[in-house]
């Protein structure tokens, strides 16, 4: 399964002042029994110098944790992806390419906070597609700060994850490879007259696909290595990475699933939370996620350009267990 519990003791500390070492640095939260603590996440690249390892680099993870001084300080702003059930003490972070639509209209069952002539409803199936990502659940912030607190330190706490790459390729089939007019508007159209050199694009997203002018997926990725790296606020909600939206290291979640084994991770925390008698979590209706995918979005994407994007979501790499893609990396 790929369940993953961010409140596992972290690993053994290594020596950082090994000869021949170069190290960067992450700054992270992490959540222990004794409180939220800051913790300095050390990634070391060491050669190894010894006779049966000439040349082979070994990378070694240190962390290094301190007290944290502000406790709850996270601004209303930042926890915008976290829904509640007060019905059963819920709370959900979405990541959006990562079956968010599913566990949101789940949410609404459990909430109740959707109803057809005074009904709420009882399948997550039922639910308008148009229904789902608007006001129909309640949101953490919306709450004064004393209760948001209160209920993440009491609340049942969810999120699900997907493979950061693959997670970015669904999101770039979904919004500029259909018409969507709002991202036509306020993204694609940034997109096709600075790199993909199209002047006067069509003002609407039905006359760009009329015509065929779509953004390529490498002008895409193009645009987000040239957004301010330390300014994530910039990246939209569909492609920033899941722990600058969930915030895994300030919230202490009791459990966070994987897409890849979304069936299973979902069966196992609706037994958790003890609702898998009011939902379930629908069967596949086909391949919902594939590392197949990045062979065949990625060969016209330049190998400095993969290496800056990985830097990009490497902490969604390293907090949540995927495997580093070295060979899409080095190619």
């Amino acid at each position: 399964m790929g369940q993953i519990t961010m409140n596992q003791s972290p690993p053994p500390r290594t020596n950082l002042w090994s000869s021949g070492t170069v190290f960067s640095g992450l700054i992270v939260f992490y959540p222990t029994k004794a409180g939220l603590t800051l913790t300095v996440l050390l990634i070391l690249e060491e050669t190894m110098n010894v006779r049966a390892g000439v040349g082979q680099k070994r990378v070694n993870i240190i962390i290094l944790t301190f007290p944290h001084p502000h406790g709850f300080s996270l601004p209303n702003s930042e926890l915008s992806n976290l829904l509640v059930d007060d019905r059963h003490g819920i709370i959900y972070c979405y990541v959006p390419k990562v079956a968010c639509s599913e566990w949101k209209r789940i949410m609404i069952v459990l909430s109740e906070s959707l109803k057809v002539d005074g009904v709420p409803y009882r399948h997550p199936s039922d639910i308008p597609e148009e229904q789902i990502h608007g006001n129909t659940t309640q949101y953490l912030n919306q709450y004064p700060r004393e209760v948001m607190k209160h209920k993440l330190q009491h609340y049942k706490k969810f999120m699900f994850v997907r493979d950061p790459f693959v997670r970015l390729i669904s999101a770039f089939r979904d919004k500029f490879l259909k018409e969507n007019q709002p991202f036509y508007k306020y993204v694609a159209v940034k997109i096709l007259k600075k790199f993909s050199k199209v002047h006067k694009p069509p003002k609407t997203a039905k006359e760009a696909f009329t015509a065929g002018i779509v953004p390529s997926f490498l002008n895409f990725i193009q645009y987000i290595l040239s957004l301010p790296e330390e300014n994530y606020t910039l990246l939209d909600e569909h492609w920033r990475q899941a722990v600058h939206l969930c915030h895994p290291c300030l919230i202490d979640y009791d459990f966070i699933g994987k897409m890849e084994t979304v069936e299973q991770d979902a069966a196992q925390l609706l037994r958790m939370l003890q609702v898998d008698n009011i939902v379930q979590f629908p069967k596949s209706r086909s391949n919902i996620t594939d590392e197949s995918w990045i062979k065949i979005w990625f060969p016209d994407i330049p190998t400095d350009w993969r290496r800056n994007l990985y830097k990009i979501y490497e902490t969604d790499y390293i907090l949540f267990g995927y495997r580093h893609p070295e060979d899409l990396l080095n190619e």
